[in-house]
């Protein structure tokens, strides 16, 4: 049972699972009742409660702009359906919603019925149904502190968007996080790779490191091409309170006094789909806040959608997305090119992979291929069509490397059956888990020792998307000494000539800052020439150095030529750690650029 598809979220007029559609008039009238349904809900008020969730809002110039980008968007899932329904196609066309973030995005100590992402899919599934579009939110958030940097980088296989037909990719990107937080760098690259790729994903974001992602630089220079930055916490929903910040209304004393409270000032019992109208379960959200948060998504959506209508209506089709060459120059480069004005005293260092991802940003082969110009074998993605890190790894028998690891005396770290059933190679957490705190097993039963009497929800609509597939790095048979870490990057899959292995956040065996100075970690690759042969690098972390500062991803392959670059874009290219028993360290990503 995946918890995601809630048979509760029908359309209007019995056309789910076809192609059948409304009149555009009585779609937009549909619309038109939601909002006004949730006008009354919040007693008058929820516009100016909803509106502030999202900016840019409506009284900024930029919100023209921005809601343009949203329907436009939202036109071209119409023009889907309706060649679709021309073709006589008879399942409705996918308008794909990607979801990124941490612990509350997840819908951590919630039923994920629960969480702000299924509960918006829930509210708008039936009204684009009613256009022959299906709605489909694919939640990647992870409970546990795994870094978000990382998860940004990796979406495209985070999301499992290799899937969708004709290289469409996802038409909505949502990005919420807010405790793990990435830096400036990161948003921005993925906020370029999302809108100005040749897939064209509208994307939205909560603000990253306060000190170095300026909300107004970032809405100023893309709310036109799409970008959105949800506010949860900078301009809280009236039932949110965060302690040592103060409280926007009518919560006690500070500390944890509003853990497990209910109502948000107007009354309400329940959430509108019954579920309990807890506020705050702990530092995570109830399901209050998370109904308020894809409320504000959900009116947004709305108007985006009554905008597509009446633009279709009226003959106007959406335009060419934008290009790289569209927004040639990017916030940040901006900013440390007035920055180094001021400065005459720096001191040229190597590159941090943050400082490449920098450097990327303005290179046009690196921002149009948008979130697919970055793949991944990812060790905590949970959708059918990620790219796992089974899919990529290999025993170094039969590489190119096979003769040196055995002239050194090397041995493979990844066995020969590493994903045959009943290998221990692997850790592997099912993509749909379990229920987490609020339920027991089985069916609904409440705990009055933990969340309290809950509206009636079964154990399917409380488990969570969660899975994962991680190396476990102490298996039975590691071998000792040198061994050889070698996978195997497809081909059309090398974009710029890069490779990168990503750390968990929470790794108790990390990478040394001197593995590479001292010889206990060795980086080589391997590319095709001619028809059977392999030409192999040694020590390709020695041709372009880079400055480790423990951060979230190394570089191991930072450059390649170009000859090299190109054999590997037509052939694939192989890559390897030969690595000293004292150098092995946990990973998570395996990066392809």
């Amino acid at each position: 049972v995946d918890p995601t598809k809630s048979e509760d979220a029908v359309p209007f007029d019995g056309v789910q699972g076809t192609s059948n559609t409304l009149d555009p008039k009585k779609i937009k009238e549909h619309f038109l009742k939601f909002e006004a349904m949730l006008e009354h809900y919040y007693e008058g008020l929820a516009r100016s409660l909803l509106e502030r969730q999202i900016a840019p809002t409506p009284d900024d110039p930029l919100y023209g702009p921005m809601l343009r980008a949203y329907s436009d968007q939202i036109s071209r899932a119409i023009l889907r359906a309706t060649k679709a329904k021309a073709d006589g196609e008879s399942t409705m066309t996918k308008m794909v919603i990607g979801v990124l973030g941490d612990s509350v995005t997840s819908g951590t100590d919630n039923c994920y019925y629960d969480a702000w992402p299924e509960a918006l899919r829930r509210q708008i599934a039936p009204l684009f149904a009613a256009m022959g579009i299906e709605v489909e939110i694919r939640n990647a958030a992870k409970n546990g502190g795994w870094n978000l940097a990382s998860q940004m980088l990796c979406a495209h296989d985070m999301l499992g968007v290799s899937d969708r037909p004709d290289d469409l990719g996802l038409d909505f990107l949502f990005v919420c996080n807010p405790f793990v937080h990435s830096e400036a760098v990161d948003a921005e690259h993925v906020i370029r790779r999302a809108l100005l790729g040749n897939s064209h994903t509208v994307f939205s974001i909560t603000v990253q490191d306060k000190n170095t992602m300026s909300k107004e630089a970032f809405l100023e220079k893309y709310a036109g091409a799409g970008l959105t930055i949800g506010t949860p916490f900078q301009d809280a929903v009236p039932e949110l309170g965060i302690p040592d910040r103060g409280y926007r209304y009518w919560f006690p004393a500070q500390d944890k006094a509003f853990w497990g409270m209910q109502g948000d000032g107007f009354c309400h019992l329940t959430t509108r789909a019954g579920s309990s109208a807890i506020v705050n379960r702990n530092w995570h959200w109830g399901p209050k806040v998370h109904q308020t948060y894809s409320d504000a998504y959900a009116l947004l959506f709305s108007r985006a959608a009554r905008q597509a209508i009446d633009d279709m209506s009226a003959g106007r089709m959406p335009p060419d997305p934008p290009t790289p060459g569209d927004y040639s120059d990017t916030v940040l480069q901006r900013k440390e090119k007035e920055e180094s004005k001021d400065d005459e005293n720096i001191v040229e260092t190597p590159p941090t992979w943050k400082e490449l991802l920098l450097l990327d940003m303005g290179l046009e082969e690196a921002v149009s291929k948008g979130l697919g110009g970055v793949r991944c074998a990812v060790g905590s993605a949970n959708q059918p069509g990620s790219t796992l890190l089974p899919h990529w790894l290999r025993p170094a028998e039969g590489s190119p490397f096979e003769d040196k690891m055995k002239s050194r005396n090397g041995a493979s770290f990844v066995p020969a059956d590493h994903d045959a059933d009943g290998s221990n190679f692997y850790s592997i957490q099912s993509p749909i888990s379990r229920p987490n705190k609020p339920v027991d097993d089985g069916e609904w039963v409440a705990n009055p020792n933990t969340f309290g009497a809950e509206a009636p929800r079964t154990y399917e609509q409380c488990r969570h998307i969660d899975g994962s597939t991680m190396v476990n790095m102490n298996y039975k048979g590691k071998p000792s000494g040198i061994s050889w870490l070698v996978w195997e990057v497809p081909s059309e899959t090398i974009s710029i000539g890069r490779a990168m292995i990503c750390h968990p956040r929470t790794s108790n065996s990390k990478l040394a800052e001197d593995s590479f100075d001292k010889g206990v970690v060795r980086v080589h690759y391997a590319v095709p020439v001619g028809m059977d042969g392999w030409k192999v690098v040694e020590d390709a972390h020695e041709s372009k150095p880079v400055s480790f500062v423990g951060q979230e991803c190394t570089p191991v392959v930072a450059e390649m030529d170009e000859a090299d670059v190109r054999a590997a874009r037509e052939g694939g290219m192989w890559i390897a750690l030969e690595w000293k028993e004292e150098g092995i360290f946990d990973f998570d990503y395996l990066v392809a650029m």
